[in-house]
């Protein structure tokens, strides 16, 4: 397991691996042409439930709508890759949020985004204490968590 991004909140380290990070690189929106990328987020925990690594995600798939500055995951592919690698895992990999990405150099959560995370944790149960949402943008890239009845920005880091 390589790790190309550590993350800190609330007394948990959080990483995502360098597969992950390839393909949010993958799904940058450098020019007008370019759709949201987007997908779902799967991770491992250690056995302290103190350290989150995000060893997979998902990319776009041929059902989902994507547009400049709209995503909505429809595929039902998403789901059976979280099936697979959570069989694979032996249930040690599970779900942990979703990513997309914004046409900006320092993305930043809309209304719209926040209002999707609310409905994403409301119809999901974790495994893990927070539900983590991923933006990425252009030269960085912005990690979310819904804390004490809010969502919270925990960084921005410039990509790898």
């Amino acid at each position: 397991m390589s790790v190309a991004k550590e993350f800190h909140f609330q007394g948990i380290d959080i990483y995502i691996e360098d597969s992950v990070m390839d393909l949010f690189t993958a799904y940058k929106q450098h020019t007008k042409q370019d759709r949201e990328g987007c997908g779902i987020l799967m991770c491992s925990v250690d056995k302290n439930n103190s350290d989150i690594y995000i060893n997979y995600a998902t990319s776009p798939q041929t059902h989902d709508v994507r547009r400049r500055a709209y995503f909505f995951l429809k595929d039902k592919r998403h789901q059976e890759r979280l099936d697979q690698v959570h069989k694979e895992s032996k249930g040690t990999i599970f779900l942990c949020g979703t990513w997309h990405s914004h046409p900006e150099d320092k993305p930043k959560a809309s209304e719209l985004d926040v209002s999707e995370w609310k409905k994403f944790i409301n119809g999901n149960s974790g495994v893990i204490q927070f539900f983590y949402f991923i933006i990425v943008g252009r030269k960085e890239i912005a990690l979310y968590t819904y804390a004490e009845k809010d969502i919270k920005l925990i960084s921005q880091r410039v990509k790898k």
